[in-house]
């Protein structure tokens, strides 16, 4: 059974990984670092047996958490197939700010194959398979095309107390664009804290994310806190 010594080890180890996959080149990562901040209410309703109507709000900063980058509203639609599965599909709306002063508004949709492993009282293994869609500036005649991902997530969740759930994951883009080959994207590490209260739960974490489709490779660190509740 794992403890907390092996959990930090675990963390220790998953830090000087990301660290090491994202600032491989430091000539390179001074030029194309940023650092953005991610805020976000996140809420859900269950009706029925096992379905879940999800909804949520979130607005991203980037340029060192001084500029707003994107708005995201967001609606779906969870069932529980059994302990270990659950299915889900969510349609995102997103008014995006370009770094090069353009504003795209973005409709993107999503399914979901989730798969929850209880390893024991403590440690909870999860993969999610993503496949999602997203069409640019989909209210214009002339639409930039549709861009579409498969995504692979795995985290692992440990439960530190009663009030804490801490979590590690990394998760892997493949991406498939108009007249190009399918390749990977970009890849995403994120370390988060659940927090427990009386009025909801309470999201925070810590993520590096590169992007690797781009030349020269764009590196972001994330910082962020969502609120979570059901009614």
């Amino acid at each position: 059974m794992l403890g907390i010594m092996q959990y930090k080890n675990l963390l220790l180890c998953f830090i000087i990984f990301a660290f090491s996959c994202l600032f491989s080149n430091s000539q390179e990562i001074i030029k194309t670092q940023d650092l953005g901040l991610w805020v976000g209410i996140n809420g859900e309703y269950k009706f029925k047996n096992n379905y879940k109507l999800l909804f949520s709000q979130e607005v991203r900063f980037f340029e060192s958490v001084s500029k707003l980058e994107k708005s995201i509203s967001e609606i779906g639609l969870a069932y529980k197939i059994n302990k270990n599965f659950k299915l889900q599909g969510n349609l995102r709306y997103v008014f995006d700010k370009k770094k090069n002063k353009i504003f795209e508004k973005n409709l993107r949709y999503n399914i979901d194959l989730r798969y929850k492993w209880d390893i024991n009282k403590q440690f909870d293994f999860k993969y999610r398979l993503r496949f999602q869609t997203r069409y640019n500036n989909f209210l214009l005649i002339n639409k930039n095309g549709t861009k579409s991902d498969f995504r692979h997530k795995i985290a692992l969740d440990y439960k530190l107390n009663k009030n804490h759930e801490l979590s590690l994951s990394g998760e892997i883009w493949r991406e498939f664009e108009q007249y190009e080959l399918p390749h990977f994207g970009k890849f995403r590490f994120v370390f988060s804290d659940e927090i427990d209260t009386k009025i909801g739960d309470f999201n925070l974490f810590f993520g590096l994310e590169r992007d690797i489709d781009s030349k020269p490779n764009l590196n972001y660190s994330i910082t962020g806190i969502s609120y979570n509740f059901s009614i």
